[in-house]
């Protein structure tokens, strides 16, 4: 069980533009009632919580990831990210 003092830990499914991809440009686009657009700058929100590892079943998505990401741990395979990582809550940003 998670101590309550302790932050949420967060995982993300999917790295492109809804997983963590959010842009200045994205954001001048839309009302400020739909922000944040992405699940990274939801997690940023809300307190007491931790982004801890990513994951794209897309080979290429860790290179096109933004600097402050590339040191968090990254997963091709969801399975092999919820055996090696403590996960509390995972965000799913894939398509249907």
């Amino acid at each position: 069980m998670r101590d309550k003092a302790s932050p949420i830990k967060v995982g993300i499914i999917g790295c492109g533009r809804m997983g963590v991809q959010g842009s200045k440009h994205d954001e001048a686009l839309f009302p400020e009632c739909w922000k944040p657009l992405s699940h990274k700058s939801a997690i940023e929100k809300i307190a007491n919580t931790q982004l801890v590892a990513l994951c794209d079943a897309d080979t290429s998505a860790k290179g096109k990831l933004p600097r402050e990401l590339k040191q968090l741990p990254f997963y091709n395979d969801v399975l092999e990210l919820l055996k090696n990582e403590e996960i509390d809550l995972m965000c799913i940003a894939t398509r249907t």
